[in-house]
């Protein structure tokens, strides 16, 4: 009947006001972790147009700035991660900016802003993991090697340096030095599903396809 649907009109109207987000910037928010990328433009571009508050701008930059990324309009995603920078200029936001760069081809502003945020934190492991990636990505593996080998003195049981490494062996045909450094990355795992990954690559390499099966099974657990 009528009056059924004005109460369920009325009923959904209000349980949308009570569970949607009450501004334009916690919207992009909710759109973004919803992979709802053009939403969050929208919605991170009303908030920027009408917001005073320097936290949710950054914010909404910075959301804005990821949706034009994983829409590949890299351009854009410059832009606001420029504007990101400018208003917070934290070794976390020169970091993101930097890996923008390393994935429009830009390496060597990347890896600037590598050092930049390695400067503000110099005995950081990760800082010198993250430039070491970079590297790795540009192909010059050397250099690569160099930097990694920096933050493993600073930390011997990272992981994510000791695996990177073992993935640089690889290429380098290398595959001893590889499993070596994989049998640490495993040994000292965080919980990464990688070093068990390229371990199972080196198995299949070494022709034994069960050991294989084995560590791509703990890679994906």
């Amino acid at each position: 009947t009528f009056t059924t649907v004005c109460c369920l009109f009325l009923f959904t109207f209000s349980f949308a006001q009570n569970n949607y987000p009450k501004d334009s910037c916690a919207a992009a928010d909710a759109h973004f972790y919803k992979k709802r990328y053009k939403e969050t433009i929208v919605a991170a571009t009303s908030c920027i147009n009408s917001e005073t508050n320097s936290e949710k701008l950054i914010l909404s930059y910075s959301f804005r700035s990821s949706a034009y990324e994983q829409l590949k309009e890299y351009d854009k995603a410059l832009l606001d991660i420029n504007k990101v920078v400018s208003m917070s200029p934290t070794m976390g936001n020169i970091r993101s900016r930097a890996a923008l760069y390393a994935t429009m081809g830009k390496f060597d502003l990347a890896l600037q802003d590598h050092d930049k945020a390695i400067s503000m934190s110099p005995d950081s492991d990760m800082e010198y993991y993250f430039k070491g990636k970079c590297l790795v990505k540009a192909k010059r593996y050397d250099d690569a090697i160099s930097v990694l080998q920096t933050a493993l003195k600073i930390n011997p049981k990272n992981s994510y340096v000791t695996t990177e490494l073992g993935k640089v062996a690889m290429i380098n045909n290398d595959y001893t030095k590889a499993k070596e450094y994989l049998d640490r990355a495993i040994k000292d795992n965080y919980g990464s599903h990688e070093p068990f990954y390229y371990q199972g690559v080196l198995s299949i390499h070494d022709g034994d396809f069960r050991k294989a099966i084995s560590y791509f099974n703990d890679a994906y657990k």
